[in-house]
């Protein structure tokens, strides 16, 4: 439970802070945790949804993250900067919440949060990549594609109910 207290006033910190304010470490520290956050979903929508269509987009969000958490972390570690391991308040709730749902219900939470989630995560990352400070804002410039794809499977995931097919 400690690491949560730790990571969980940090996590509310960068959240409510603009995306330029963060340093390349507060950077680093949002970027692993958004990815632990996004993969332990991801996870949870490939294992519990009831669309073959949701469950590849969550082992897509989960795969990628992964390895970008990885990536991440290897920053980080040159850095001398230890890497959360625990996802944001935010996730941790969502998963419970998520785990009690099924069908459209579902995919209706999961979708939404992975927008608002990657909209989020595409304006800081292009804030960092920006600012021209070396690794870590190459990194950040060579994620954003990956959060651009997760944030169109997102969003079709809205505007079909997880299904894959138009409405």
């Amino acid at each position: 439970m400690r690491p949560f207290l730790i990571f969980g006033p940090i996590a509310l910190l960068l959240a409510t802070a603009p995306a330029s304010a963060m340093t390349d470490d507060d950077f680093l520290r949002f970027a692993i945790q958004g990815d632990v956050s996004e993969a332990m979903l991801g996870r949870l929508a490939g294992q519990m949804c009831d669309t073959a269509a949701l469950r590849s987009a969550g082992k897509t969000i989960e795969g990628d993250h992964d390895k970008a958490r990885m990536e991440a972390e290897k920053l980080a570690d040159f850095r001398g900067i230890k890497s959360p391991t625990l996802p944001t308040p935010d996730a941790a709730a969502l998963a419970a919440k998520l785990k009690v749902l099924s069908g459209a219900a579902f995919a209706r939470a999961f979708a939404a949060h992975m927008v608002k989630d990657h909209e989020q995560a595409i304006a800081a990352y292009k804030a960092e990549a920006g600012s021209g400070k070396g690794p870590v804002a190459r990194y950040a410039q060579m994620s954003l594609p990956m959060l651009e794809k997760h944030l169109r499977i997102a969003e079709n995931m809205e505007k079909t109910g997880g299904t894959g097919s138009a409405k």
